[in-house]
């Protein structure tokens, strides 16, 4: 093998050991994932008996458990309606506090930025750099599939 001194045995390993940790994080990833779900439903037969009481808290020994609503927005999803805020925050707050808020989905980035670089690099632009976008490093990614051996 070339780079390392190392044995197809201990890369073996190391590969099996990466397996082994992969699927005690899978396991605790769901673990929590249920844990969380149970939280969430007791808490909600909680409030729903504390509205039916018309109390927003309740103390004991050893926790004063509480809710209160709150609010939240859905985003824009049509032109028309993103033209609609952008030109309120615009107007109401400036220029400068709309550029403040001003941001674009990480995935959507990514997507995109994989595309134009894709283009530019079909037009033989090697060079190529998103304007107002820094590219950070190329990560690698791993990837292990059952081989059913």
């Amino acid at each position: 093998m070339e780079g390392q001194n190392i044995t197809v045995e201990e890369l073996t390993n190391k590969i099996d050991t990466c397996l082994e940790l992969k699927e005690e994080y899978g396991g605790l990833s769901r673990k929590a994932k249920d844990a969380h779900s149970e939280l969430k439903k007791a808490q909600g037969e909680i409030i729903a008996i504390l509205e039916d009481m018309g109390r927003d808290s309740f103390d004991t020994n050893r926790v004063k458990f509480s809710y209160r609503h709150s609010e939240s927005f859905k985003t824009p999803k049509d032109i028309e309606a993103k033209q609609a805020l952008a030109e309120y925050i615009k107007e109401k707050h400036g220029e400068e506090y709309f550029w403040n808020l001003f941001s674009v989905n990480s995935r959507s980035l990514q997507g995109f930025a994989k595309t134009e670089l894709e283009a530019a690099e079909d037009d033989n632009d090697y060079n190529f750099e998103l304007p107002g976008c820094e590219r950070t490093t190329s990560d690698p990614i791993a990837y292990m599939r059952a081989t059913g051996k």
